[in-house]
């Protein structure tokens, strides 16, 4: 932390425009605990809900969630040769075309 002040006073004394602009920025952009203290009651809250309401999923129901809306085929994970990773059915467009 002290390496920190020392090194912002430097880019103040000495620093030119744009490394000035980024230390200003940085600080600006710091959180600190204090200013997450008002929103502490608003995350408990939503947790609750979201506990309370069943919407907790698994990882794994999370992740085939979203494996079910990729626009990649399903493959067989225990495939033993290239050519049966993928069923071309599966990779067909509606119109027949690949």
């Amino acid at each position: 932390m002290q390496n920190q002040a020392i090194r912002a006073q430097l880019v103040e004394a000495f620093g030119g425009r744009k490394k000035k602009a980024q230390l200003l920025s940085a600080i600006r952009n710091k959180i600190t605990s204090e200013a997450l203290l008002p929103m502490s009651g608003v995350i408990d809250s939503a947790l609750d809900t979201v506990r309370q309401s069943g919407a907790a999923h698994s990882a794994e129901a999370l992740q085939a969630a979203a494996d079910k809306g990729r626009p990649i085929p399903r493959y067989t994970e225990g495939a033993a040769s290239a050519q049966d990773v993928y069923d071309i059915s599966d990779s067909e467009s509606p119109n027949g075309l690949l």
